[in-house]
C-alpha cells in the first residue's frame, strides 16, 4: 500500500527529506520525500497497512530513533493512495 505523508511546521530547508529517509530506512520502509509549494514536505511511503504508516509518521513526529533533524513538525496527515507499488512514483529524495 502507499500511503502520502504531509509534515507541516518547519520541515524546508532543515535535513527533512533525508531524516526521513533514515527513519524509514531503520524500519525498512521504502519511500520518497519532496518539498511542496506551500512549506511543506510530502513523504510518500510503501508500507504494509495503515499501521505501519502511522507508526512512520510517530517516528518521524517524535524522532524515535534521535536522529540528526534541525526542524519543527507542528501536524501530520496520513493518506491512503491508490496503488501497491511506489516504484511508480517519483520524489525529489528516494531511499529504499
Amino acid at each position: 500500500m502507499i500511503f502520502e505523508i504531509i509534515l507541516k511546521g518547519r520541515v524546508q530547508g532543515v535535513g527533512c527529506r533525508y531524516y526521513c529517509g533514515k527513519v524509514g530506512t531503520r524500519m525498512s520502509i521504502s519511500g520518497s520525500a519532496s518539498n511542496m509549494m506551500n512549506g511543506s514536505v510530502k513523504v510518500l511511503i510503501n508500507a504494509a497497512d495503515r499501521t505501519l504508516a502511522d507508526e512512520f509518521a510517530e517516528a518521524v513526529r517524535k524522532n524515535r530513533y534521535n536522529l540528526d533533524f534541525w526542524g519543527i513538525i507542528t501536524s501530520v496527515e496520513i493518506n491512503e493512495l491508490p496503488g501497491s507499488d511506489i516504484s511508480d512514483i517519483h520524489g525529489d529524495y528516494k531511499w529504499k
